[in-house]
């Protein structure tokens, strides 16, 4: 019986996935990571005897994440937490739709990262220099190469207090709500 092998010519071959098996990968690479380390999964999976260790989403920072939304975005009145082993309760729904959330951020952050590394800061640089909030100028580096220098322009300034004044309102916001929800439930 005769074996078929099939021949690959290595230089044409794509050693990258495609745009949509990254993302799906990613997506769901974060999410069982997620859920397997909030959910008891986890501790089910471990080797050890008499370990019994605690529903990590039953604390914080997740516990007042997850009532915060069960609240204010399912508009339930008041989120049931009763450990009834049924699986079926309002707490692991709101959850898994966190987890969903969160694997969504992180795969969007990841995807942003993996660009950026692969050599997208020259064209970001390039488009900041194009809209006028950047300067650039060749200086000779500390090891005596030519380099290109880059420093806020004026308008570039601006633009930079007014993003990091937006961030600012954004982690101010974040923590409002967590701080908030501490002491609802």
């Amino acid at each position: 019986m005769a074996t078929t092998v099939a021949a690959v010519d290595l230089r044409t071959a794509s050693p990258y996935w495609s745009l949509p098996s990254r993302v799906g990968f990613r997506f769901l690479f974060v999410y069982v990571f997620l859920y397997s380390l909030l959910t008891q999964l986890f501790t089910s999976l471990l080797p050890i005897p008499n370990l019994e260790l605690p529903d990590l989403s039953t604390h914080w920072p997740v516990r007042p994440i997850v009532l915060w939304t069960a609240v204010h975005i399912f508009r339930v009145p008041r989120p049931p937490y009763a450990d009834t082993g049924s699986g079926d309760k309002m707490f692991d729904w709101t959850l898994v739709f966190c987890l969903l959330v969160f694997a969504a951020v992180a795969t969007v952050a990841w995807s942003v990262f993996f660009q950026v590394h692969q050599g997208s800061l020259y064209p970001a640089l390039h488009r900041l220099e194009d809209r006028g909030w950047l300067q650039a100028e060749w200086k000779e580096s500390e090891t005596g190469r030519e380099a290109k220098f880059y420093s806020f322009t004026k308008k570039g300034q601006r633009q930079m207090e007014a993003e990091v004044a937006n961030w600012e309102r954004l982690c101010n916001a974040v923590g409002l709500v967590l701080r908030s929800s501490e002491g609802d439930f």
